[in-house]
């Protein structure tokens, strides 16, 4: 049987009082007591900064009331919450929003905020982006997917969509015969090629079936039939 540990004397380093400990305690042991180990921190003139401490950049001049204050911040620049909304108030009203006319028809309006304000309306707002007006512009010219050519026409009443494109075969064909084309005409390339619009590969098709006629085959068959048929069926007033 081990036998037991004498116990020593041991002195709290702040209270002085003394207490009877095994060795193994009193190796690291100094204060007997939290409350002895607070009162031996306290220091009367502390060299430490407090918990509470800010650093301060210096004393500047406010932009707003124009008084000096000390900055606590590197970008300070108001020396209160008040001076920095009576700032941002005064920049929105050197920016304030002005009436302006319209690009597109010249009708004096006040834009929206956060809006550049060149539009007056939203149709206002197609018609100014439309043509060589775009963004997008690329000379109002381009070759579709089937291999037709088409032009920006946007007044001619087979414009297609909201872009103002028309087939540049069918122009050249209205311009040949000095009319627009009728319904049921159609515009035939004699080489196969979509994209050679010259005049003289462009024949004009009437279409009543299928496979379509030429306009020429089509009066000579007429012509024919009023020569044969002609005398039998008069002209009716």
């Amino acid at each position: 049987m081990p036998m037991p540990v004498a116990k020593i004397r041991w002195k709290c380093q702040e209270c002085k009082k003394s207490f009877w400990l095994k060795p193994n305690k009193t190796r690291n042991k100094k204060y007997c007591s939290r409350a002895c180990l607070h009162r031996s921190m306290r220091v009367e003139n502390p060299v430490r900064l407090g918990q509470r401490h800010k650093t301060t950049y210096g004393e500047r001049e406010c932009e707003s009331c124009r008084s000096g204050f000390m900055a606590r911040s590197m970008h300070q620049k108001y020396c209160s919450q008040k001076c920095a909304l009576d700032g941002i108030h005064a920049r929105r009203i050197d920016q304030a929003i002005t009436d302006r006319p319209c690009e597109t028809c010249g009708k004096i309006f006040r834009p929206r905020p956060n809006n550049a304000g060149r539009f007056c309306s939203r149709p206002c707002t197609y018609q100014g982006n439309r043509g060589d007006l775009s963004d997008n512009w690329r000379g109002g010219r381009y070759v579709k997917k089937d291999g037709y050519v088409c032009v920006y026409n946007p007044e001619h009443p087979a414009a297609f969509g909201h872009g103002g494109y028309v087939s540049e075969h069918r122009l050249i064909m209205e311009h040949i015969l000095g009319r627009p084309l009728k319904p049921g005409e159609n515009v035939h390339h004699k080489n196969g090629k979509r994209d050679d619009n010259r005049e003289e590969n462009l024949e004009l098709w009437i279409i009543r079936q299928t496979p379509g006629q030429r306009a020429g085959d089509l009066v000579k068959w007429a012509r024919k039939i009023l020569r044969d048929y002609g005398d039998l069926f008069p002209e009716e007033n």
